[in-house]
């Protein structure tokens, strides 16, 4: 029996399959997975989720998959404008974390409107007595 060619005999998600248990039968001191969910059933990413909880080895992870990211990460890096922010949690502490950082920005924004009008107008004042 042949071994079938990726991309002539197998759909996408047993290709995917097919990759994850290579992935799996060896040990590797980091791994970096992109978009793993993609094409997989649930029975696909519940073995997936299994594998990896218990994945001894550094493990950077790229994915939209809010529900594999809130099970599977402890730490989400941001990158904005070729800065990296870090962030301590899975994506939904991420998101609650942003939502703070939001939140304070806008403060201190309004805290300097104010201010800033508040020094206008007492420099009006000021040349107004002056005059």
């Amino acid at each position: 029996m042949a071994v079938p060619q990726y991309s002539e005999e197998l759909s996408g998600g047993e290709q995917t399959r097919l990759k994850l248990a290579q992935l799996f039968t060896h040990y590797y001191e980091a791994v970096l997975i992109d978009e793993p969910t993609t094409h997989l059933d649930q029975e696909g990413i519940s073995f997936l989720l299994n594998e990896l909880r218990y994945y001894y080895g550094a493990l950077v992870l790229i994915s939209h998959d809010r529900a594999v990211l809130d099970s599977l990460v402890t730490t989400v890096w941001e990158v904005n404008d070729g800065v990296v922010h870090v962030y301590s949690g899975n994506y939904s502490d991420y998101q609650t974390q942003k939502q703070l950082e939001r939140e304070q920005q806008s403060q201190s924004h309004e805290q300097f409107v104010k201010e800033k009008n508040r020094l206008e107008k007492a420099v009006q004042e000021k040349m107004k007595i002056n005059n």
